[in-house]
């Protein structure tokens, strides 16, 4: 004899439900990873009654940690994306961030330029963590073969884990803090690496949140700057003739990290790159002859203040703080209501309004 369903265990629920669940603040990406889904699949769904009973109450109840207990979504849902992949993530292990992809995009984009660089080249990511940059620019690049190492063993298993995933036969897992497990004759064309660059002032002022992820991760002695150091000090030994060091900066890293470098590699060429927020990101030391600064496009729009915004800011305050998970067109809605400017035109409106003003 079976036992009869309760009234709730019949019942189906849409994603629009989980939305009186969450906080006005609570940003939709954050909403979709925990519900393990992609951003088209989410709102083509958004109001249909397709989730079970069980899985409604189970996303409630890691809607009420992430909300209450400021747990990061990544670590509920299981998994991320970054560069157009999707990566499993586990407390425990760094959460990649999107300003990271830039180091990756940077990579390729200066690779790809240089005719002289072999094109099977040996690539070192130093503090891997899930493996996305490894294992992102080892799908692109095939015929590269690269070399991903840390000293978190659980960031290394689950790093493993996604290189099985993506299927990825060109890399090679190693526990080292930073080159001290490594072969002392092997060279690369390139290392790349995003470090722990958070001081101790700035570890106090982070949200409850981020402190969730391993605070090795994050957490650099020396003002932030010690990792840069060691990089620095060491790569030499590591690196061929031809080759590109690049790193991720602190936006206000900048200027010690520059000199850093160039103590190091007074040959070389040392440029910034800005991150998706217009912001010293990327920091690449190469042997290269041509100075080959990224021209990315300024794309600015206007906010409410009449104020100058990079559009990715604007379109996430726009989800934040106005959808609350009930209509994707005010998004739409708004985008129409931009001014049909050119990010030159803009740009220079922006300059002559400042000085006009003043400081």
């Amino acid at each position: 004899m079976t036992k009869k369903k309760s009234e709730w265990e019949n019942m189906e629920y849409s994603y629009q439900d989980l939305g009186n669940n969450q906080e006005k603040e609570e940003a939709a990406r954050d909403l979709i990873i925990i519900c393990q889904t992609s951003p088209e699949e989410f709102w083509c769904n958004f109001r249909r009654k397709r989730l079970t009973a069980s899985a409604y109450f189970l996303l409630c109840q890691k809607i009420t940690k992430y909300s209450k207990k400021n747990y990061p979504a990544p670590y509920l849902g299981g998994g991320i994306d970054f560069y157009r992949l999707f990566f499993l993530i586990a407390p425990g292990v760094f959460i990649p961030q999107k300003d990271t992809e830039i180091l990756v995009e940077k990579l390729l984009e200066l690779t790809s330029k240089k005719n002289y660089l072999p094109s099977s080249l040996r690539v070192l990511d130093i503090g891997t963590g899930c493996g996305n940059i490894a294992i992102s620019l080892a799908k692109i690049k095939p015929e590269w073969q690269v070399v991903a190492t840390d000293i978190n063993d659980k960031a290394l298993r689950l790093a493993q884990k996604n290189s099985s995933l993506h299927q990825v036969k060109n890399v090679n897992f190693c526990r080292s803090d930073l080159f001290s497990n490594l072969d002392p004759h092997q060279k690369f064309d390139i290392i790349v690496s995003n470090p722990p660059y958070v001081s101790s002032a700035e570890y106090q002022q982070l949200s409850g949140r981020t402190k969730k992820q391993p605070r090795e991760a994050l957490l650099a002695p020396e003002d932030g700057y010690f990792f840069y150091r060691k990089i620095c000090q060491q790569a030499a030994r590591f690196l061929a003739p031809q080759f590109l060091l690049i790193m991720e900066i602190g936006s206000q890293q900048q200027d010690r990290i520059l000199a850093l470098a160039k103590n190091y590699f007074p040959a070389a060429q040392v440029e910034v790159f800005p991150d998706y927020a217009d912001q010293p990101r990327s920091e690449a030391g190469r042997t290269m002859t041509e100075k080959e600064r990224a021209e990315f496009a300024r794309k600015f729009c206007l906010d409410e203040k009449n104020k100058i915004t990079n559009f990715r800011q604007l379109l996430d305050r726009i989800i934040a703080k106005k959808m609350h998970f009930t209509n994707m067109g005010v998004v739409a809605e708004r985008a129409a209501q931009l001014p049909q400017k050119t990010p030159e035109e803009l740009e220079k409106e922006w300059l002559e309004k400042n000085r006009r003003q003043g400081p």
